[in-house]
């Protein structure tokens, strides 16, 4: 019994000895790839320091030491919300940090939340860092001034080339069984509605101007355009035109923005239809890492020399944003709509459908160059009225996945991005049947 007593000493010895020596070995390690990183950052290598500590910030979240450097890296790649993770992580391991503290209140304040990093430099003040408290009350107050400055103006030129497999969205069959007439068989539905792929090129174009009013309220003026030209289809050409005036409130961390839309749309360069919308949103953060928003959008349409296809439209919905820490530090947004759409002619009733929709969307940041977005949207579509043709009530389900790849240069005002869309119609109606596959090569010059 004394011999078996010993020996599981000697075995316990030994195990406790290895845990300490791979303890040790392991915060060797960590404590060599931060060293390497810091000499990659002064070689002035920020995305290969972003490469060599990414694969391991899973592991050592919660360690304060590898936090703080890792959410100061990720500072410098410009990725201020998700640094603000990170270092928010490292401040609760050590609350009286000076370095997260000051690295933490330069995130707060390009992210513009400026009484939080307020809250710090008071925090500072009261630990006696009187230099780091006057960097941070400078800083802010230099933020806020850009913020309040007498009005900011921005805008894009974009150049897209694409190819679109179904063009016209026609259905999948040439021949449809029509309900009510089996007896005659298939029925060829003709040219002008069976399916047809192009190739095209577009131009478009945004200038927006934001005018500050004071620190709580903005004027928001804006124009955007677009002109499609497709290879062999001249006449599904189309040309868009919007414009917008409105602004935006902001009550603590309550955000409250209303527009006013115009929008005209050509198609074969002849004046199709008119729309005119009221836009507004309730935007507010709930805690560290995540934010709800609420929104509306009342709007209707009008077709200059015909009447048949106006209709009035409205839509409520409600988005919910979620940041992550880790891998490629995803942003993910689910967003849930309802709404209605009202034909006013008698012949074109049909056409007026209730709809339910969500949307899924992961936002990935590789590192400061490259992102990727993946979103995937379904919608259910119920007609209200009895098809004329079918003579039955026509009933949509919608399905996309769209897929997009952006690489930035030159301090983010070129952007080059590879789109790809998947799109499926299914109906109860096979004349409304359709599959669609869209890419897309852009270029895009950011001012």
């Amino acid at each position: 019994m004394k011999n078996y007593f010993y020996q599981n000493k000697f075995r316990l010895i030994i195990l406790f000895s290895l845990i300490n020596f791979s303890s040790a070995l392991f915060a060797f390690d960590l404590n060599k790839s931060l060293e390497q990183a810091q000499l990659l950052i002064k070689a002035d290598k920020i995305e290969a320091a972003f490469n060599l500590l990414n694969p391991i910030a899973d592991d050592n979240a919660g360690n304060a030491e590898f936090d703080y450097f890792y959410g100061l890296l990720l500072q410098k790649m410009e990725q201020y919300s998700y640094s603000v993770l990170v270092l928010e992580r490292a401040l609760l391991m050590q609350p009286q940090h000076i370095g997260t503290q000051v690295a933490l209140a330069k995130s707060y304040i390009q992210l513009k939340e400026f009484s939080k990093a307020k809250k710090l430099q008071q925090q500072l003040e009261q630990q006696g860092a009187t230099t780091e408290a006057v960097e941070i009350e400078k800083l802010t107050q230099s933020k806020e001034k850009d913020e309040n400055k007498a009005y900011s103006l921005k805008g894009f030129i974009q150049t897209s080339f694409s190819y679109d497999d179904n063009l016209t969205s026609g259905p999948d069959s040439n021949f449809l069984i029509i309900p009510g007439s089996t007896h005659l068989g298939p029925v060829a539905i003709g040219e002008n509605l069976e399916k047809d792929q192009d190739f095209f090129y577009a131009i478009s174009g945004y200038l927006g101007l934001k005018v500050p009013i004071n620190k709580d309220l903005k004027i928001n003026l804006g124009i955007w355009g677009s002109q499609r030209f497709n290879r062999n289809r001249p006449d599904e050409d189309l040309a868009y035109m919007s414009s917008w005036a409105g602004g935006s409130y902001q009550q603590g961390k309550n955000n409250l923005s209303l527009n006013f839309k115009y929008q005209s749309i050509w198609i074969d360069d002849q004046h199709y239809q008119n729309q005119y919308a009221i836009l507004g949103q309730w935007y507010r953060p709930l805690f560290k890492s995540n934010a709800l928003a609420l929104n509306f959008n009342v709007r209707t349409a009008r077709h200059p020399g015909s009447n048949t296809l106006n209709y009035d439209a409205y839509t409520l919905g409600a988005i919910f944003y979620q940041q992550l820490s880790g891998l490629w530090h995803p942003m993910l947004s689910l967003e849930v709509y309802g709404g209605e759409e009202k034909f006013h002619d008698s012949t074109t009733g049909y056409l007026g459908h209730a709809r339910l929709g969500t949307r899924l969307v992961a936002h990935l940041h590789f590192n400061k160059q490259n992102t990727f977005l993946l979103r995937g949207s379904f919608e259910d579509k119920h007609y209200k009225q009895s098809h004329p043709f079918f003579l039955g009530t026509r009933h949509d389900q919608n399905y996309s996945i769209t897929g997009k790849y952006t690489h930035f240069m030159f301090e983010r005002q070129l952007e080059l991005s590879a789109e790809a869309t998947w799109i499926l119609n299914s109906s109860n109606m096979s004349l409304y049947d359709y599959q669609r596959n869209i890419v897309s090569a852009n270029i895009q010059w950011n001012f």
